[in-house]
């Protein structure tokens, strides 16, 4: 195919066009060009006229449209449905997945616990000598039982997960076996430090049980021996009465308490303070009915004293008054008498007796 020039120069076709740089930019597809860019758009026939300056430079050399790659995505016809995206395709990238049990391990038996609990109580690992004497054991068992082995830090981290186990919720009592870790973990941390197996050191000598004084105005030379650093003395930690003692004494003290005998024995001393309580109760309440009678008593003898007093004040004062007008006689009668017969005369009416002067008055 040619493109029709109308100037009397005739370029053959093939010879390439130059395209100018401000339309180098321009895009190659067209609404009205078969591009891949537009698959939905109908394509023009062969001897229709291209619609842009590339296309027409294309048609020229013989060239198809350069394709062009999906930038956005195309929307769907109506009728169709869009693919659906794999969930590879959906994953963000750089999400960070969190970290879980491996599919596929193995978890902790009873009888592969039990063995390690055995292990620890035979050789209270402390440090990675200890550990790997229990190490020792747990692979026989794996040996033994055809299954692979697991690592050190795995059986410790049991150990401690183990030790540190609470009671479970509504379950009064804990399993056996987390009983013995919790034991075993308490007797390590209670252990003197005199009783540990330490390994020997490949790097060090035997340290000097005792330091020996030192002169110190006297140079030390290389050939004598220099004390660099002594051991202290480590003392040994209380031991502390462990958890399983303390359940064992509260399981005697509450069996003890519902043994019949004990309750038979409790109410037997329960029958014999009630009635020791009755008798003093009684002798409490005679006592007190004897001290109202005493009471009376002295109450009545506190009248009849009152009674007494008054008649002694009135005969007291009877015998005044007697003894007043007898010495008011007497009195008269010395007065009289010291003026001579008339005195007497005057003086013989008062001396005479009530009787006698009744009997004279009446004859």
């Amino acid at each position: 195919m040619s493109y029709p020039n109308s100037s009397p120069m005739y370029i053959p076709t093939s010879i390439p066009l130059p395209i100018p740089m401000h339309v180098s930019g321009w895009p190659t597809g067209s609404p009205y060009s078969p591009s891949p860019a537009l698959s939905h758009t109908p394509p023009l026939a062969e001897n229709t006229i291209s619609r842009s300056f590339a296309d027409a430079v294309d048609s020229a050399l013989g060239l198809q449209p350069s394709p062009v790659p999906d930038q956005l995505p195309s929307k769907a016809q109506p009728g169709q449905k869009r693919k659906r995206k794999t969930g590879k395709e959906d994953a963000q990238p750089g999400k960070k997945v969190s970290k879980g049990r491996v599919a596929g391990s193995r978890g902790y038996g009873e009888a592969e616990i039990r063995r390690m609990v055995e292990a620890v109580e035979e050789y209270h690992p402390i440090g990675s000598g200890g550990w790997q004497q229990v190490m020792g054991r747990m692979t026989e068992y794996w040996f033994e039982e055809g299954v692979p082995a697991r690592s050190e830090d795995s059986v410790k981290r049991k150990f401690a997960e183990m030790s540190r186990m609470p009671k479970p919720t509504g379950d009064p009592d804990m399993h056996e076996l987390i009983l013995r870790a919790k034991k075993d973990d308490e007797d390590e941390l209670n252990q003197d430090d005199s009783e540990i197996e330490w390994p020997p050191s490949p790097n060090r000598g035997p340290v000097p049980e005792v330091a020996q004084p030192v002169d110190l105005t006297r140079t030390s030379t290389p050939e004598e021996p220099v004390l660099i650093k002594q051991r202290r003395h480590v003392k040994a930690a209380p031991k502390t009465e462990s958890r399983h003692a303390t359940t064992n004494a509260l399981l005697a003290n509450v069996s003890r308490a519902f043994d019949p005998d004990v309750q038979a024995e409790r109410e037997q001393r329960k029958e014999v303070a009630h009635a020791q309580r009755s008798l003093y109760q009684s002798e409490i309440l005679s006592l007190r009915a004897q001290l109202l009678e005493k009471d009376k008593l002295i109450e009545s003898l506190r009248t009849q004293l009152l009674e007494d007093a008054r008649s002694h004040l009135a005969v007291q004062r009877e015998l005044d008054g007697t003894k007043a007008r007898l010495e008011m006689q007497e009195q008269m009668r010395t007065m009289m008498m010291g003026m001579g017969n008339v005195g007497a005369w005057l003086a013989q009416p008062v001396s005479l007796a009530p009787n006698t002067g009744h009997s004279s008055t009446t004859t």
